[in-house]
């Protein structure tokens, strides 16, 4: 099965062999114990020895490979148990394929020929999911360290993210290579989402007793899937989509001190709003106090340098920063299902559960920033 397929590595051997015209010999491969969850995936650091000693040479590679990963776990909890495993597991199977292929598009496009708007690992090799072993063979991000999500981001990592957030938009507006990019709408993997956070809300308010901000979205906009599909609909051919990353929460970026080394986990990269991203960052990522206090700051601030950074490659920025507040509180509701969507998963998975007594702590924070999201976006819409 492609679970151990992994551990049988002459087709990776084959590949670093074709990328550096040596080949290595295999140590030690196991799992990345301060990465991201890997929910979507199993991801695995495999120690290299070669035949000579070259400065291009790692000692590392991460291998990253669309096996299952502890999405169905979580998911299931999240919902109160209610979704037969059968049906979870061919959805699991569906968004696994859809997040690699997506996944590995991006490492594709940001080669050499081609370079990265932000710190991104490098890709040694990139394999589909018409090859026998589909994968992502990448640089080691070595010697990193990741936010706990609930601890948050400080401010100085916060204005560092931002600034990685303007140079992919200005790369989305000032080149046209990005546009290639293909991200499947599938249509059962979107109604399926937007059941399940329709689904997850029931389970919040069944388990956490009235939440008048949680009930109000619930009546005005998950009933229907317009707030999830209609910001895919909208964006696909928009004159100003930029390149979304799509999952920007605290085990995405490594961090070296206050020098961000690497963002990565672009499995739901598509084409969307300049304000996703940036939503979903501030939304989840720090407190309700600091992001009430930053928001207005750092909207000027990314509208500034994005302006700025436009203007050094001879490009003007294509709104107002009225319409960029527009287009924040457009993006609200988008911001308000997919915060509803993480609590749940969360809450369900060691983000936020392993056996500590301070795991009703982490789940209450997390729970304070949902509805703080929530209540802006209620009072935004007047619902």
């Amino acid at each position: 099965g492609s679970s151990s397929s992994i551990m049988n590595l002459e087709w990776l051997l084959a590949a670093l062999e074709e990328k550096f015209g040596l080949k290595p010999t295999i140590g030690e491969c196991g799992p990345i114990s301060e990465a991201s969850h890997g929910y979507m995936a199993q991801i695995r650091r495999v120690q290299l020895e070669w035949p000579i000693q070259r400065e291009d040479l790692p000692g590392t590679v991460v291998v990253k490979c669309p096996v299952d990963g502890s999405a169905a776990d979580a998911w299931r909890k999240a919902s109160g148990g209610e979704l037969a495993m059968d049906k979870m597991t061919a959805h699991q199977k569906r968004v696994q394929d859809m997040c690699h292929a997506h996944e590995s598009q991006i490492y594709a496009l940001f080669n050499e020929n081609y370079p990265a708007p932000c710190p991104i690992p490098k890709a040694y090799a990139v394999f589909g999911l018409d090859h026998e072993h589909p994968a992502i063979v990448m640089e080691d991000i070595t010697e990193a360290t990741i936010t706990d999500i609930v601890d948050g981001w400080t401010e100085k990592q916060l204005y560092t993210i931002i600034d990685s957030l303007v140079d992919i938009h200005v790369m989305s507006f000032t080149t046209e290579k990005w546009k290639s990019f293909e991200y499947k709408k599938d249509e059962v993997r979107m109604t399926t989402m937007t059941n399940n956070v329709n689904r997850f809300a029931t389970q919040i308010l069944k388990e956490r007793g009235p939440l008048s901000c949680l009930e109000k979205v619930q009546a005005n906009l998950l009933q229907n899937g317009d707030w999830f599909i209609g910001m895919y609909d909208k964006y696909e051919h928009h004159p100003e989509s930029v390149l979304v990353h799509g999952d920007m929460w605290a085990p995405q970026f490594l961090w070296r001190g206050d020098t961000l080394a690497a963002i990565v986990d672009w499995q739901l990269t598509h084409h969307g709003s300049v304000m996703e991203d940036f939503l979903r960052l501030l939304s989840l990522g720090v407190s309700p106090s600091i992001r009430a206090r930053l928001t207005p700051t750092l909207l000027h601030y990314y509208y500034t340098q994005l302006s700025y950074n436009l203007a050094e490659k001879g490009a003007e920025i294509p709104f107002l920063f009225c319409e960029l507040e527009e287009e924040y509180k457009a993006s609200l509701p988008y911001a308000a299902g997919m915060a509803v969507f993480a609590f749940s998963m969360w809450s369900n998975s060691p983000v936020l559960k392993s056996v500590n007594s301070d795991d009703d702590d982490r789940i209450a924070e997390i729970f304070s920033r949902m509805t703080s999201i929530l209540e802006e976006c209620v009072e935004a819409f007047g619902w």
